[in-house]
């Protein structure tokens, strides 16, 4: 008897599925969102204030509006029901690369998960756009002129962006270029000896360590124990003598200096 309780749960855990799972069916608002978002982060703005933004939109959104987007949630919903029912039948779905979900391993829950790795400090900086150049250099001071929060002065910034002509974008368009060089060059010695040369000459390996370059850091000026020693020192003398003082004022005055 135990020897065939033994087969029957090998074989019950053979026949546990363990491989991917279908995606879950988009609503219809993150399809909606999907296809705006990146008219928001081309011109640097967070996926945060994009989100805001993008929200009230649908809302607004009539239902034959919205309607191209349900439908795609409906098909969704069923391409989501077929893997599920396939993984049913014959012990997996099949992927748009063609492959097995059975041939690929579940990613782990939260808590399972490895540790992530720490981004490495010493590689380059990533280029800014054009657009990214223009909000460095107007935000802050549309935030002052306009008396506006920060977050309001960089919607102000992809308003008057999106307004300019060429010729007006040309001066950041190229910042942009030069930042796309300086990255590249940066990157093809980070990607060969581990580091690059930063503009104090240090090495951007040292960003791992101490989080800054040598020329950012600055020197704290430490006193020396010594000097406060002596000054508490100095200052213990300056009542004594105050206190000898008023002794040999009052002995002067013939008065009772006992305690």
């Amino acid at each position: 008897m135990v020897g065939k309780e033994n087969k029957s749960s090998k074989k019950e855990e053979k026949d546990v599925y363990t491989g991917l799972m279908p995606k879950k069916a988009l609503t219809g608002y993150t399809i909606y969102f999907q296809d705006n978002v990146s008219a928001y982060t081309d011109k640097g703005i967070k996926v945060s204030e994009a989100m805001k933004d993008i929200s009230k939109k649908w809302m607004a959104l009539s239902e034959k509006d919205k309607a191209p987007y349900q439908k795609k949630n409906e098909e969704d919903k069923k391409r989501m029901q077929k893997q599920l029912d396939d993984i049913e039948k014959k012990g997996y779905f099949i992927l748009d690369d063609g492959s097995k979900s059975c041939d690929h391993s579940p990613k782990k829950k939260k808590g399972e998960a490895k540790e992530k790795e720490k981004k490495d400090k010493a590689a380059p900086k990533r280029p800014s756009t054009g657009y990214i150049f223009f909000t460095s250099e107007n935000a802050k001071k549309f935030a002052e002129e306009k008396q506006i929060a920060y977050t309001e002065a960089m919607k102000e910034c992809g308003k008057v962006w999106n307004s300019l002509d060429d010729k007006a974008k040309a001066k950041y368009e190229r910042l942009a270029d030069e930042d796309k060089v300086r990255f590249e060059r940066q990157n093809a010695e980070y990607l060969k000896k581990g580091y690059y040369v930063m503009a104090d000459g240090a090495k951007s390996s040292i960003l791992n360590t101490t989080g800054k370059s040598s020329k950012s850091r600055k020197s704290k000026v430490v006193k020396p124990e010594r000097s406060r020693k002596s000054s508490s020192k100095s200052k213990g003398k300056d009542v004594k003598e105050v206190k000898k003082g008023k002794k040999a004022a009052l002995q002067d005055l013939g008065e009772d200096i006992s305690d």
